[in-house]
């Protein structure tokens, strides 16, 4: 049951916090936004890494959900929130090794022309998410990346790069969590005020 339309959360910052924050609420558990392998195909489109809809299994369902979890822990780790383990980097690792795509090789064409050879990847998922480790990759060793906080609402969880100039950003969005949490002081400030 692929679900097009779906409000998919951008307001990571980065494309691969983008993707960690696939996982929802995690506050209570977590709630899983990539079922199926329709759902990974939908995101990876709406994300802009695919054109169209490219055939998915199960099997690449996992795959996400492991990829995610490596990112989300090395992310955590290097914004100082705990270590990071050899089995997350081995694995980001792993993705960028299988998601490795050759670059275009110039040729002569018969014709003295010059012409360029695209290889293709064998598994198109397989290049998707090198390109999402690799983005993780590329984000870690900015100039100034910016750190990986989660939403200080207890009701959220979501990931976000803080790039404000104090490093002192609060919420994964101001129009989500970050107006509701001052809705709810306010209301507490007048509550108590009254009686």
């Amino acid at each position: 049951m692929n679900r097009v339309g779906r409000s998919w959360i951008w307001d990571g910052g980065q494309l691969c916090v983008d993707f960690v924050n696939t996982l929802r609420d995690r506050w209570r558990g977590g709630r899983e936004e990539l079922r199926e392998p329709a759902d990974l195909a939908e995101w990876f489109t709406a994300a802009g890494l695919t054109a169209h809809d490219v055939a998915l299994t199960e099997g690449h369902v996992a795959q996400a959900r492991e990829l995610r979890a490596a990112i989300d822990e090395i992310l955590r780790g290097c914004a100082g929130r705990h270590p990071v383990s050899g089995d997350a980097i081995d694995t980001v690792n792993r993705f960028l090794r299988e998601g490795h795509q050759a670059p275009p090789q110039l040729r002569h064409r018969h014709d003295g022309q010059l012409g360029i050879d695209v290889v293709e990847a064998g598994d198109p998922a397989a290049t998707t998410f090198g390109r999402i480790a690799r983005d993780m990759v590329d984000f870690l060793v900015a100039d100034r990346p910016g750190v990986v906080r989660v939403c200080d609402s207890d009701r959220c969880g979501l990931r976000f790069v803080d790039r404000s100039p104090a490093r002192n950003r609060r919420w994964c969005s101001m129009s989500r969590c970050g107006n509701r949490a001052k809705a709810r002081l306010h209301y507490a400030r007048t509550t108590s005020a009254d009686g």
